[in-house]
């Protein structure tokens, strides 16, 4: 029971979260998300046993992620995904290696 009542309001955390950040995203004019793939992140962490416990059994990146698509859909922000590999030493601005040169920033 308590399992179920911590699952609920997650997804309720998550359900209200998503929905105010797609609408001030819709409202300052974004038409498109860009998202890291954390696909098998966890895979080869050993943060110790209640860290892995904790991690395993209640964050649901898939769950959040598919929330944001069906909400961005609705407002018509398209959301891409992108691999996360290298993405912080690039610039997000003009794609360069050197981050803390640019002119951009």
């Amino acid at each position: 029971m308590l399992f179920r009542r911590r699952t609920l309001r997650f997804r309720q955390y998550v359900n209200t979260s998503v929905r105010r950040a797609i609408e001030r995203l819709w409202r300052e004019g974004i038409s498109e998300i860009v998202v890291g793939d954390l696909k098998d992140i966890r895979a080869s962490v050993n943060g110790g046993r209640k860290s892995n416990t904790m991690v395993h059994n209640f964050w649901s990146h898939r769950h959040l992620m598919q929330r944001v698509r069906e909400v961005a859909e609705e407002y018509g922000i398209s959301v891409e995904t992108v691999n996360e590999s290298g993405t912080s030493s690039r610039c997000p601005w003009c794609g360069s290696g050197e981050v803390v040169k640019c002119g951009s920033w």
